[in-house]
């Protein structure tokens, strides 16, 4: 009598008879009728794979795409090597490599080869970047520490009339003396004056009222090469304060008027100065002080005590605050030899 296992084979056989019969109008075939089915199955997948990964290695050597557009991208044209960033819907060549990273910031830089085809119809914008800049830029690993100091002068007993810049790597020039909390007025060769203070240069707006207010003239002023202006941080311009509807009167300031300035004093010797505005009192620095009598043509500051000053209404302050501002009050200015020298 045939087993159970027996009786499942014979089974199984015909049920694999009987789909061969329909699949392959044959009972007894000489493969299984899914063996031709998985093998085309599986060449079917090869085939798709490949596909895929052509088109995938097309668009990533035709450039075809569109991540040249993001702000962080340094684009180069694959049959030129030229260099471009995109900025406001136009294509701007770069003159270097470094030029363009700080266009688009190094932190989130990358670079995008595209092809000519893909940019052809973009509109082109003016070239950006700084003349000469390096194309090739070292690791960070590999920058140099060293201290570097930039130096203006003009040359003595040369006949040369403009001043020359110098800039020194990995050594310090010999003699001169740091200003500390003093002050030197610049010159540019433009005729365009500076404050240099505390590491950081401020324009002279307002030269006859600012020199005035520094008690100092404009032949005091050293005359320096572009380079060592430039290389220093900017502040905050020196100007006289722009009030609005200044010398009437002030409507919350019982006879004074817009742009009085006052002199307030505690009994400790502490001094503040203030403006009177047309909805109070604000308070500003002994600099703005002085360069305001020498806008409105005020003799001295108007003393007023500290009763009077707190009986007031005030407004916020308008004395400048942060790395930018200007001295607070007007700083020692360090002697000039006639507009010549070393800095």
């Amino acid at each position: 009598m045939p087993s159970r296992q027996d009786q499942l084979h014979s089974y199984q056989f015909s049920v694999q008879r009987a789909v061969a019969a329909l699949v392959m109008r044959e009972t007894d075939p000489a493969q299984s009728p899914f063996r031709r089915l998985a093998g085309a199955g599986l060449a079917s997948v090869l085939v798709a794979a490949i596909g895929l990964g052509g088109f995938a290695l097309y668009g990533l050597f035709a450039g075809g795409g569109k991540g040249w557009r993001d702000p962080g991208a340094v684009i180069v044209e694959k049959e030129s090597g030229a260099r471009f960033v995109y900025r406001e819907q136009k294509l701007h060549p770069v003159l270097n490599y470094a030029s363009a990273l700080l266009i688009v910031g190094a932190d989130r830089s990358k670079t995008v080869l595209v092809s000519r085809r893909t940019i052809d119809g973009v509109p082109r914008g003016l070239p950006l970047g700084i003349a000469d800049a390096p194309d090739s830029l070292p690791a960070p690993g590999r920058l140099a520490g060293a201290a570097w100091t930039v130096c203006s002068t003009v040359p003595a007993g040369t006949g040369v009339e403009a001043p020359r810049s110098a800039l020194l790597i990995g050594t310090e020039p010999d003699g001169g003396r740091p200003l500390g909390d003093d002050a030197l007025l610049l010159r540019h060769p433009d005729g365009g004056l500076h404050l240099l203070w505390h590491q950081r240069r401020y324009l002279v707006r307002d030269p006859s009222r600012v020199l005035a207010a520094l008690a100092t003239t404009r032949a005091q002023a050293v005359r320096v090469a572009p380079a060592l202006l430039n290389s220093l941080p900017a502040g905050t311009d020196l100007a006289p304060l722009d009030l609005p509807a200044l010398g009437r009167p002030a409507t919350r300031v019982p006879g004074a008027a817009i742009g009085t300035v006052y002199l307030v004093s505690n009994s400790g010797g502490g001094r503040q100065y203030a403006v009177a505005l047309d909805a109070g009192l604000a308070g500003i620095t002994e600099l703005q002080a002085g360069l305001l009598l020498a806008r409105t043509g005020q003799v001295e500051p108007v003393p007023m005590t500290l009763g009077r000053f707190a009986a007031l209404p005030t407004v916020p302050d308008l004395a400048p605050t942060g790395p930018n501002a200007p001295p607070p009050t007007p700083p020692r200015l360090a002697a000039g030899d006639g507009g010549a020298g070393s800095v």
